[in-house]
């Protein structure tokens, strides 16, 4: 989602014009996390038996990620459950 890699036949390679971002993890994080949310429409198809998580996947990642990111030491996973 981030374009760091893509597929070329069976291998993955890397994107030369987004190679930079390896070397600065502050834009690296920025991407990762700006394209993050976008996973649930990827993975959590809509339609006939679609999930309940879909329409919440971005709201409740970032719910998530940040109860992660402001927590100093481990998260209980009931924890992070009640927040999403």
């Amino acid at each position: 989602m981030a374009q760091l890699v893509r597929k070329t036949g069976q291998r993955l390679v890397q994107v030369k014009k987004n190679q930079a971002l390896l070397g600065d993890p502050q834009k690296l994080w920025l991407a990762l996390f700006t394209e993050f949310d976008k996973l649930g429409e990827a993975f959590l198809r809509s339609g006939f038996g679609e999930s309940l998580l879909r329409p919440e996947f971005a709201h409740g990642s970032r719910a998530a990620l940040a109860a992660l990111y402001n927590t100093d030491g481990a998260v209980g996973i009931g924890s992070l459950r009640a927040i999403v």
